[in-house]
């Protein structure tokens, strides 16, 4: 059961932060970003969607799995690693969305790299 719920709050944890972010941002998707010029291979609006829900889901799994790790430096180092990765990848969606700032929010994506 203890496990069960520790998987379950590792995938709602970054599903979270996800929601939060990309509900304050979302109504630059329809105004703002619609009238920015992309690349013939950017894909359509409404596969954003699943696909980060997916992608927050499968964090969450990895979360889970290293939590599962015994306890040591390498695991807490892991973790922190998450989190800071997370805080960046939250307020990203506000860099770019909503205060369009372009080159910070590439600027933020090499820190997360």
């Amino acid at each position: 059961m203890k496990r069960n719920l520790t998987l379950l709050a590792c995938i709602i944890l970054p599903l979270l932060v996800g929601a939060v972010s990309g509900f304050a941002t979302a109504s630059s998707i329809t105004t703002w970003f619609v009238t920015l010029h992309k690349p013939f291979f950017n894909p359509p609006n409404y596969l954003f969607a699943p696909v980060w829900t997916c992608l927050y889901v499968l964090m969450g799994v990895s979360l889970f799995m290293v939590v599962q790790l015994p306890a040591s430096e390498l695991r807490t180092k892991a973790i922190r690693v998450f989190c800071i990765q997370l805080f960046f990848n939250f307020w990203w969606s506000f860099i770019f969305f909503q205060f369009h700032c372009l080159g910070l929010a590439l600027v933020e994506i090499v820190v997360m790299w």
